[in-house]
């Protein structure tokens, strides 16, 4: 019994660095300053929520033999977000009664961006560099952007090229690192 507890926590630890690590992507000083992000709570949450959701996304395609470990990780690395919009909202002073309508907002974020990224990583990892991936992107980006206040100077076009580029980088980051909550080998 207490085997599962251990391996729970060391997963529940390799989500929580692998979380640790797309924070800090987020937060790369060129999405604010090069692409015009604004540095805002609502801008560092949508840049979190795209590296998330691409992430989330190599997590699920893993090689037949990592797919359940690679399942796993990516509900690990879910629950590591909540927790952590959780610590953050409490943070920065919201009271006790709001934090879980925030929370939920935060990850009902989560969960719509991931659909509507879906169609676009598919496109990019079919046929990377294509006219047709970037316009896909494009027109998502800018859809999941509009409602979010200060984003209307976003470059879009130039943060579609970012996450098609994520895309293919994480293509190449090999199952073991992810796995170990790493984003590089």
């Amino acid at each position: 019994m207490f085997g599962w507890w251990k391996r729970r926590g060391d997963l529940q630890a390799r989500a929580t660095a692998l979380h640790a690590a797309l924070v800090a992507e987020a937060r790369a000083p060129h999405l604010y300053a090069g692409l015009h992000v604004p540095d805002t709570t609502d801008g560092r949450l949508e840049m979190l929520v795209l590296h998330m959701v691409l992430t989330l996304d190599r997590l699920v395609r893993m090689e037949p033999d990592n797919s359940e470990p690679g399942a796993a990780m990516a509900r690990a690395l879910t629950e590591a977000y909540v927790v952590a919009m959780d610590d953050t909202m409490r943070a920065i002073g919201v009271g006790d009664l709001a934090v879980p309508r925030k929370v939920k907002k935060a990850a009902a974020a989560l969960y719509d961006r991931h659909r509507a990224y879906g169609g676009p990583i598919a496109m990019s990892l079919a046929a990377m560099g294509s006219a047709e991936a970037a316009a896909a992107w494009h027109a998502t980006l800018r859809e999941a952007l509009q409602d979010v206040p200060g984003t209307a100077a976003v470059d879009v076009v130039a943060l579609a090229h970012y996450a098609a580029q994520r895309v293919a980088a994480l293509a190449n980051v090999p199952d073991a690192a992810l796995l170990a909550g790493r984003l590089a080998p």
